[in-house]
């Protein structure tokens, strides 16, 4: 079983603050029966949670040396969980945020209230042409899936 999508990854956003804080998580997952985790830390423009990819490769680096040492038998992937807003649209193919575990697939959330089906089928759009996928995650939050659950079916 792969979790695609969690707070896991220390020190990025609102998730595990510290590396002992993702171990334990990491753990936990391993101990339910998990064998591999999508880390999906936030990528948050307008709350300034935008660590850099490359700051993430070194977190992940540092996770997957201390669950070795620990002895906790878990495969981890990078990815990103993309907020929608308008300056993210600007950052789309600049490596500024990556896909599930390299594939072609983001994983995007949008505002819980305010927003609408059309901004973030524009946005999907947009990755959509640059080559990428859309998972929309948590999609029971948002007020327009819950008006008309049948936003989802385009």
């Amino acid at each position: 079983m792969i979790d695609m999508h969690n707070h896991v990854l220390y020190g990025v956003d609102d998730g595990a603050e510290c590396l002992e804080d993702s171990l334990a998580m990491l753990a936990e997952a391993a101990r339910v029966g998990y064998t591999g985790v999508v880390l999906t830390p936030h990528y948050m423009v307008y709350q300034d949670y935008t660590a850099t990819v490359r700051e993430n490769q070194v977190r992940l680096a540092h996770l997957e040396r201390a669950l070795d040492e620990a002895g906790i038998p878990i495969t981890l992937y990078l990815g990103s969980e993309l907020f929608y807003d308008y300056e993210l649209v600007g950052r789309i193919g600049t490596g500024a945020f990556k896909t599930l575990g390299d594939s072609p697939y983001y994983l995007v959330e949008t505002g819980r209230q305010g927003g609408t089906a059309l901004g973030i089928q524009n946005f999907m759009g947009k990755l959509k042409i640059s080559g990428g996928k859309t998972i929309l995650a948590h999609p029971e939050r948002y007020d327009f899936v819950q008006e008309d659950p049948n936003v989802l079916l385009e």
